[in-house]
C-alpha cells in the first residue's frame, strides 16, 4: 500500500538524484532528522515471522539471479526468533539478542531482521520521553546490532532487506545521534542489495523500502532507479489509505 506522500517522496528523489553516483550521496555526510509525522507513514507494517516481510509480498515465482541463499533454520534459530517475536520490551529484545550471542552460532538473517523489526516496533509505540529514554540508556548495544545487521547484510534474502529497512523507518525518532547515523549507515547499504531483487517485491515491500530512506533522509539513486520502472509497471497495486 502506498501513501500519496510516499510517491512524492519518490519523485522528488528521482529529480533530485538523477544519474549521480551512489558514492556522491554518501558523501553528503549526515542530514538532520526529518521532521516527518508518524501518522503518515505506510499504513501496512510487515510481520515479522519471516524476518519481517510476510513472504506473500514476494511475487510468486520470483528467483532473482543474485538473491543469497536462504539461511538455514535450525531449532535454535527457530527458537531464538520465537523468544524475538513474543518479546514484550525492547529490553527484552536485547537481552534475547546478547543470550544468542553467548551461545553457539549466534544469530542468523532472519533473527537479525526480527530482531530488529520487533525492537523497532516496540519503541515506535512508547511516548517520546519513554522512547528517548531507552535509546539513551542502551545506545551501545543498539548501535551494536546495527553494526552487526550491516556486516552481515550480503547474505540477507530481499523480504529481509525490506524488514531491516521499514524497522529503521520506525526508530528514526529517538535514537542518539550516533545511532541515527548508523541507521542511515544502514540504509545506505541496503539500498544497492535491494536494487536488483525489487522486481520481485509487491507494492507494499516497494513503498516501505522508498519510504524508509526518505524518512531517514538517505539518497538512494541505485534503488530509485530500479523501483521506478517496476513501480509504474505495477501501478494498479498501489492504492491510498
Amino acid at each position: 500500500h502506498c501513501h500519496p506522500k510516499l510517491l512524492a517522496a519518490g519523485a522528488g528523489v528521482r529529480a533530485e538524484l538523477g544519474t549521480a553516483a551512489s558514492a556522491a550521496a554518501r558523501r553528503g555526510g549526515s542530514a538532520a532528522q526529518p521532521a516527518l509525522r508518524r501518522e503518515n507513514r505506510p499504513v501496512a507494517q510487515p510481520g515479522d515471522a519471516h524476518g519481517g516481510l510476510p513472504l506473500s509480498q514476494l511475487r510468486p515465482g520470483s528467483n532473482p539471479s543474485r538473491a543469497p541463499t536462504p539461511a538455514r533454520k535450525s531449532p535454535r534459530d527457530v527458537q531464538i526468533n520465537t523468544q524475538l517475536r513474543s518479546a514484550k520490551s525492547p529490553v527484552t529484545v536485547l537481552e534475547v539478542i546478547r543470550s544468542a550471542r553467548n551461545g553457539t552460532g549466534g544469530l542468523n538473517s532472519i533473527n537479525f531482521a526480527t530482531a530488529l523489526h520487533r525492537l523497532a516496533k516496540l519503541t515506535s509505540v512508547q511516548q517520546s520521553a519513554e522512547r528517548s529514554a531507552f535509546f539513551l540508556a542502551h545506545d551501545r548495544p543498539v548501535r551494536r546490532l546495527l553494526l552487526e545487521i550491516r556486516t552481515a547484510l550480503p547474505t540477507f534474502e530481499c523480504n529481509q532487506l525490506v524488514a531491516c529497512a521499514y524497522a529503521c523507518s520506525l526508530i528514526t525518532h529517538g535514537p542518539t545521534r550516533q545511532a541515527f547515523d548508523d541507521i542511515r549507515e544502514l540504509l545506505f547499504a541496503i539500498g544497492p542489495l535491494a536494487a536488483p531483487l525489487v522486481s520481485t517485491l509487491h507494492s507494499q515491500g516497494m513503498a516501505n523500502l522508498l519510504w524508509a530512506h526518505a524518512e531517514a533522509d538517505v539518497q538512494a539513486p541505485e534503488l530509485v532507479n530500479a523501483l521506478a520502472p517496476v513501480a509504474l509497471r505495477c501501478i494498479g497495486e498501489f492504492s491510498i489509505e
